[in-house]
Parts: C-alpha cells; sequence; structure tokens
C-alpha cells in the first residue's frame, strides 16, 4: 500500500479536527514521496508532449489503448466475459474508431461489478479505493492506481503552468473543504505547499469580509475554486464594494462553469478563469488553453467520445455525452465509460499551436435539466440569459419537485427591489412556455451537497 493510500484511509476515517492537521501535514511531505518518482517523469513528457503533431498523439492513444485492452482480456474478468459476448478480440482494434465495437461501460455497471472490474494482478499497480461524489445521488466506488493518480497530479500541474501559474507560487483553495478553525476565522494556511485553504461551506454574505481580509493578506498567484464558490465570492465582493487582490489566473474545475459565472469572476478579480474539466474515476481531462476557444483533451490520460443518446458520434457542432477510456488505470479499467457530462464536439485544430484534440465547450450533466409536462428538456444553456436580469441577486438555483412547478432559490443582493422579482418572473417564466409555474422562494443561504458544491439545476421528482 502506497503512503498517500494508508494517509488517505486515515483522512477519510478522522474527525474534522484531526483532518485538518493531517491535511497541513500532508502539504509538507515532498511529491516524490506523496506521488512517487513518476510524478516527475510524467510532468517533463507532458510539457514535451505539446509539440507533438495530431498524428503524433493519435498514434500514441493508439499503442496506450492496445496496450490496455489486451490486459483486460487478460486480467480483468468482467471484460473477458463482456469482449466474448460482443465477438470482440483485442487483434480488432486496428484503429481509434475499433474502440466503438466495445459496448459502453455505465455507472450502474461499475457500481454492480466492483469486484469483476477488478484485475486479477490488482495489487501490483498499488491500487487505493476511491468513491465518486455521487451528484446523481449515488455515489459509485472504484480502484485507482498510484501512477494513474500521479499523471493526474501532472496534468492538473501543466494546466496551471499554462495559466500562467509558476511552481512555488502561493495558491489559494476554495473548494469542498471542511475545515477546523476558531471562531472568526475562515482560512488557514498550509506552508508546506504554500496554500491558502477558504472554505467553500461558510462563504456568507456575513462572513465575506474574512475571506477578503485573508485572500488579501496572502496575495495568492493562482485561486483553485468550484465554479459556484469563486462565482459567489466574486458577488458577494462586488455588493460589499471590497477591494479584492487580482490573481494571475483562477482556475475552475469540478462543476460546470456558466457564461454569467464566468463573466462575473473576471470582472471582480481582474483576470482570466481557466476552466478545468475532470473525472475523479481519471478516465480523461481536458482544460483551457489561452484562446479559451475550446477544451484541450488531455490525450496522455484518457480517450474521449463524444456520443448521441443511441451511441452514435456526433457531428461538429453537436452536443453529445462524452464516453472516456482511461488509458493508466489497470487496477480497475474503465473503457467507454458513460461519464453523464455534455460536450459540444469539435473537430478544429487549435490556433494556439497545441495539436491536440478538443471539444468545444462542456454542457453540463446528463441529469441537469427542467423537465416540462409535454417532455421537453430544458438545459442550464437554455435557460441562460445575457441582459440584467440577475443584477441584484447574489445567487440562484433551479429546483424542480414537479413537472409542472420550479421552485427558483434567490439570494437577495442588498439592492434586490420588487420590481428585481417581477422583471426574473416574467423573463423566466416566459422560458418554460407556459407549461410550468415558477414560484421564488428566498434563501439566507444556498444549500450544498456533500462536497461544498451548488449545483445550478437540482432534479427532485420521484
Amino acid at each position: 500500500m502506497s503512503l498517500r493510500s494508508t494517509l488517505r484511509r486515515v483522512y477519510d476515517n478522522s474527525p474534522i479536527s484531526v483532518q485538518t492537521k493531517l491535511r497541513m501535514i500532508y502539504g509538507r511531505i515532498p511529491d516524490r514521496l506523496k506521488l512517487g518518482k513518476e510524478f516527475a517523469d510524467y510532468s517533463e513528457h507532458l510539457l514535451l508532449n505539446e509539440r507533438l503533431t495530431r498524428e503524433e498523439l493519435d498514434a500514441m492513444q493508439l499503442t496506450k489503448l492496445r496496450e490496455m485492452i489486451e490486459h483486460c482480456a487478460q486480467q480483468v474478468p468482467f471484460y473477458k466475459s463482456l469482449f466474448d459476448r460482443a465477438g470482440f478480440k483485442p487483434a480488432h482494434l486496428r484503429t481509434l474508431a475499433d474502440l466503438a465495437k466495445i459496448p459502453p461501460l455505465t455507472r450502474e455497471d461499475l457500481r454492480a461489478q466492483f469486484d469483476e472490474l477488478r484485475a486479477v494482478n490488482a495489487s501490483q499497480f498499488e491500487p487505493e479505493l476511491c468513491a465518486s461524489g455521487g451528484a446523481t445521488g449515488q455515489p459509485v466506488k472504484f480502484l485507482l492506481d498510484r501512477k494513474a493518480i500521479a499523471l493526474e497530479k501532472a496534468c492538473v500541474r501543466r494546466h496551471w503552468l499554462r495559466s500562467g501559474y509558476r511552481d512555488g507560487e502561493p495558491s489559494a483553495n476554495l473548494r469542498g473543504l471542511r475545515l477546523a478553525l476558531k471562531r472568526g476565522t475562515y482560512s488557514l494556511i498550509d506552508k508546506g505547499e504554500t496554500c491558502l485553504y477558504l472554505s467553500s461551506y461558510d462563504l456568507t454574505p456575513n462572513t465575506v469580509k474574512g475571506y477578503t481580509r485573508a485572500f488579501n493578506d496572502f496575495q495568492p498567484a493562482l485561486l483553485n475554486s468550484y465554479a459556484s464558490s469563486a462565482a459567489l465570492f466574486a458577488t458577494l465582493i462586488e455588493g460589499r464594494a471590497l477591494k479584492i487582490h487580482s490573481p494571475r489566473s483562477i482556475v475552475c474545475a469540478s462543476e460546470t462553469l456558466y457564461p454569467h459565472q464566468r463573466e462575473r469572476i473576471e470582472s471582480v478579480f481582474n483576470c482570466k478563469v481557466w476552466d478545468w474539466y475532470g473525472l475523479t474515476e481519471l478516465v480523461g481531462n481536458a482544460g483551457e488553453c489561452e484562446l479559451h476557444s475550446g477544451y484541450h483533451i488531455g490525450m496522455e490520460q484518457g480517450y474521449f467520445e463524444v456520443l448521441d443518446e443511441s451511441g452514435r458520434a456526433v457531428a461538429p457542432g453537436e452536443v453529445g455525452e462524452i464516453v472516456a477510456t482511461g488509458l493508466h488505470n489497470f487496477s480497475m479499467p474503465l473503457v467507454r465509460y458513460r461519464t453523464g457530462d455534455l460536450a459540444e464536439f469539435t473537430d478544429e485544430m487549435c490556433p494556439c499551436g497545441s495539436e491536440s484534440r478538443m471539444i468545444k465547450s462542456i454542457q453540463g450533466r446528463v441529469f441537469e435539466f427542467i423537465e416540462t409536462p409535454s417532455g421537453a428538456r430544458l438545459t442550464a444553456t437554455a435557460l441562460n440569459v445575457h441582459d440584467n436580469t440577475w443584477n441584484s441577486v447574489i445567487q440562484f438555483q433551479y429546483v424542480q419537485k414537479q413537472r409542472d412547478t420550479v421552485v427558483l432559490r434567490v439570494m437577495k443582493g442588498e439592492t434586490y427591489t420588487e420590481a428585481d422579482e417581477r422583471r426574473i418572473l416574467d423573463r423566466m417564466g416566459a422560458r418554460f412556455g407556459g407549461e410550468i409555474q415558477l414560484r421564488i422562494e428566498y434563501v439566507s443561504e444556498m444549500p450544498k451537497t456533500p462536497r461544498g458544491k451548488t449545483p445550478l439545476i437540482v432534479r427532485e421528482i420521484k
């Protein structure tokens, strides 16, 4: 068992006070001990790969795919059976497109077939047991190899460097962390990682001054945050007319970044947002470059397909579900894994110079939509507006408990009036075409998920 895996197990089974202390200890451990010597090797190779042509990157992926599929056929009971039923043999994988001959894997398969998906020789890859956040209400567990984790960390580092960050500079973390702090204190400095930790759970109109003071005193070069948390922080800062340090870059991850959030964050912090798309199962990642015109796929870690509801590849400009195949997680391979994430496909080459394959945009989760009585599905994109509708609103969230009714949770800003309420009901009510009654519910704080996130759309229809 690796050092990281051992510490992870202790951390997950400890109270918040102990977790806070363990996080500070963990930050002081050198990367070579936490992640292994491979982390430095991966970090170097990833930067060199930026020079590869698309043909070279495709060839690299095909080589890794063949290695993974051969491993599945030899070592993973689930895939031995699946390949037999599908009449598929590893030799059939002559091109990247041939991967489509293998049936997709679902979250339900992962939940029900955990033991069968575990490789017979899993222990040699030093895996740790992990779980997804359970955005659907049903978390799943899986194994992650030590080397696969090291590669993911190296991919994140490449993205941070691309945003202008330099190794060793101070950063701030505004994500789903619960911290054991003294009353009236809202931050904690990890001297080992030179990181200011700010909990997304405690950020409110009453605490924003404390958050802002800690942020300004620390002067981070980069803010690593959930999109909803960064947008809330920016809105509260603007509402209180507070001065805020401008980091060199802001990296949003783990949630869909919506246009209204990006606009508010960039305006208040006076810097660019570099969105990052990652998957807890480590089957792939993608991130924005300096042009912010799409997401470069981390082709070293995973192979992406974008498919429609019938399982066919979508055309450029169309939206489909990301189906991903991990290339480095041998203890529990996930081949053609249906991620539940929607993306717009593109076959364009980015003018930035990197020739990696891309996705044009992240559109949200498959289950994040409002369904009308007639069966139409309204996604966050369909509900997006580019006007003054939300000018006096701190944060909002759609909650659907019945097909003909949507509750709009609203955190009011100080300038909010009845005129704002009428404008919101008129403009957003019109988006539902008369099929759904929209009513507003005012809240002092927006409910968060167990991991501290605030999804834009919540479906509670039984």
